[in-house]
């Protein structure tokens, strides 16, 4: 993934957190986890890694995706919505 993807992919969750009424810090620093996550599966993906690694890639997408859908709820905590 070239910076410029990157950086547009992960702008989208920072704006999506940045507008929720809550002090979402913890969660900020959750994103950061799984941006490190992702660069590091990035990183260490290739013909022979691309099976195993996917599958990974994609659950580091899909708790971004929940986390940003489900911090609209106010009933929900920081530690609830970092699991």
């Amino acid at each position: 993934m070239d910076e410029e993807t990157k950086n547009e992919y992960v702008s989208q969750f920072q704006i999506a957190l940045n507008q929720v009424k809550q002090e979402r810090i913890s969660l900020m620093t959750y994103l950061d986890m799984q941006v490190k996550t992702l660069d590091r599966l990035l990183e260490d993906i290739s013909q022979d890694t691309f099976w195993t690694i996917l599958p990974k890639v994609l659950g580091v997408d899909a708790r971004l995706t929940l986390m940003v859908e489900v911090i609209q709820f106010e009933e929900f905590s920081n530690e609830e919505l970092s699991v």
